[in-house]
């Protein structure tokens, strides 16, 4: 038999898996575009808080100390819950980046 279909997460963890790597590579920019992707493709998906965390990291390694604050802030308010590590990064990143 052939699949005919991919799961939606599995469709969504690619864009992050990229995402990461050009993150590791300090490719913010094209992380950025990447985490959005990630996001977007599946914003109820497993690791749609892990893909708006790395939005709001790559948009404060850019300098966008605002856009990074407000995603952190879009983070929280999708998922008022978080818990674990991401919630701590998350929170470590909130420091950095100056938020309220």
């Amino acid at each position: 038999d052939r699949v005919t279909a991919v799961p939606a997460g599995m469709v969504a963890a690619t864009p992050i898996n990229l995402a990461d790597s050009l993150a590791a590579r300090r490719d913010f920019p094209g992380a950025a575009l990447a985490y959005n992707e990630a996001y977007s493709r599946n914003r109820a998906g497993p690791r749609a808080p892990e893909a708006l965390l790395g939005l709001a990291g790559s948009f404060n390694a850019l300098g966008n100390r605002r856009e990074a604050c407000e995603t952190l802030a879009d983070l929280r308010g999708a998922f008022p819950n978080l818990r674990g590590a991401v919630a701590d990064r998350a929170q470590a990143l909130r420091g950095r980046a100056g938020c309220r």
